[in-house]
């Protein structure tokens, strides 16, 4: 018997229980990223008031760098050496970078630290969209990308309230430690299931050798040969650029603007109320209103949900109640979206380039992850909250009206 579980075949015959430990991967790897974001103010204090915002955003932006620049290379290394190791990769190396970011109060380290989990992550994410492609049947993947987006907002959901608790801790260590320490423990704790339980899935002769350098650059640009990927890949990378830059200024509309002088617990709660939306749409809700509308029809409901939660956000916030039902749209638009999307995307893509080119998409959500704070921070600042949000609505829309010309139901890749 082999130290480890042995290759399945994808398909109808794939174990129902098969996904679960690369679900569980993914969703400590956020719990552990979720877990350092209350701290993160307080690591550029030391800095002029002047400077703090930019030094903070390089903190952040270097996670998301690193993510753009390495996910389609460790999706294109999948393909080729299978799931299983690169996931291994991914959440060992996560336990190195959290122990770094822990240790360390020099700025410069802090940034490389994070640029190292950006790194890693990449191995684990865009790997562990084509592990469940392969072990799902086409008709069923909307509502297992599902339960992947749901563990992912789980985490981000439960990692800053548990953060905040570990860097409450008394103690003479830097307030980032705590919050570190435990989540390297639980990347390490992941390592272990994920090494005792995650089979391989990509069978020796379905992967891709190796190639020159001139054949990778074709396979890349390949990937959007296929009818509606590039089109998918599109509409993910606006979709998180708008979302990604409302979430940069959302704690600070709601302190400035819904409830002036708002304590940190408030923003909390709203956050995790945010989350919850999220996590009953993709964790639930989402198979069956794929089975009833489709995946690209669902995409686009998706769209026009969001765009819809633009608006509203901008204009009920005269009392904190209403604000809280003007947000629902939004977090559930964004449920609506991103299951059906890595999906749809996955069904017009051989599986020999699952892992490519669902890395090419995760790429691309990076770069939205970099540039949506960035705008929204510029567009507030010489706009205001209204107008930046009235702003976002009308690219969801524009978004939209793309998508209906550009995304049709398909076959099957082969």
């Amino acid at each position: 018997m082999s130290e480890y579980p042995e290759p399945i075949n994808g398909g109808e015959n794939a174990p129902a229980g098969s996904f679960l430990p690369v679900i569980m991967a993914v969703f400590i790897d956020l719990l552990g990223f979720g877990i350092i974001l209350p701290v993160l103010p307080y690591l550029v204090e030391q800095f002029p008031e002047s400077e703090q915002a930019i030094r903070l955003g390089w903190i952040i932006s270097a996670y998301s760098i690193a993510q753009f620049i390495f996910s389609p290379i460790w999706g294109r290394i999948s393909d080729r050496i299978g799931r299983r190791p690169v996931i291994l990769i991914g959440v060992g190396g996560s336990v190195l970078a959290f122990l770094s970011f822990g240790l360390t109060s020099d700025y410069s380290l802090i940034v490389a630290s994070r640029a190292i989990a950006g790194f890693f992550t990449a191995a684990t994410l865009p790997t562990a969209r084509a592990y469940i492609a392969d072990v799902t049947p086409p008709e069923k993947r909307a509502k297992r990308f599902g339960l992947l987006g749901a563990a992912f907002g789980l985490g981000f959901t439960l990692g800053p309230a548990i953060g905040g608790l570990f860097a409450s801790i008394p103690g003479e260590v830097a307030v980032h430690f705590y919050p570190s320490v435990f989540a390297a423990f639980l990347s390490l704790v992941n390592l272990y299931i994920a090494f005792r339980n995650l089979p391989e899935t990509l069978q020796k002769g379905e992967r891709v050798p190796r190639g020159s350098v001139v054949q990778s650059i074709q396979r890349f640009f390949g990937f959007f040969a296929f009818p509606g990927v590039f089109a998918l890949i599109l509409i993910f990378g606006i979709n998180t650029y708008t979302f990604s830059g409302f979430e940069a200024v959302f704690s600070l509309y709601i302190k400035e603007v819904i409830i002036p002088g708002a304590e940190p617990y408030v923003l909390g709660l709203f956050f995790l109320y945010v989350g919850v939306w999220g996590i009953i749409v993709q964790g639930g809700l989402i198979g069956r209103i794929v089975d009833k509308l489709g995946e690209e029809k669902t995409i686009l409901l998706g769209l026009l949900v969001v765009a819809l939660g633009f608006v509203t956000s901008s204009r009920m916030t005269s009392n904190p109640w209403l604000f809280g039902l003007a947000l629902a749209p939004l977090a559930i638009g964004i449920g609506l979206i991103n299951p059906p999307l890595n999906s749809a995307l996955s069904r017009r893509i051989p599986k020999d380039m699952q892992g490519g080119g669902l890395g090419i998409n995760s790429s691309v959500g990076s770069l939205g992850r970099i540039l949506g704070p960035l705008g929204a921070g510029y567009i507030v600042d010489s706009l205001g909250f209204g107008l930046a949000f009235d702003l976002a609505a009308l690219v969801v829309l524009g978004i939209l009206l793309f998508a209906v010309f550009s995304i049709k139901p398909s076959q099957v890749a082969e």
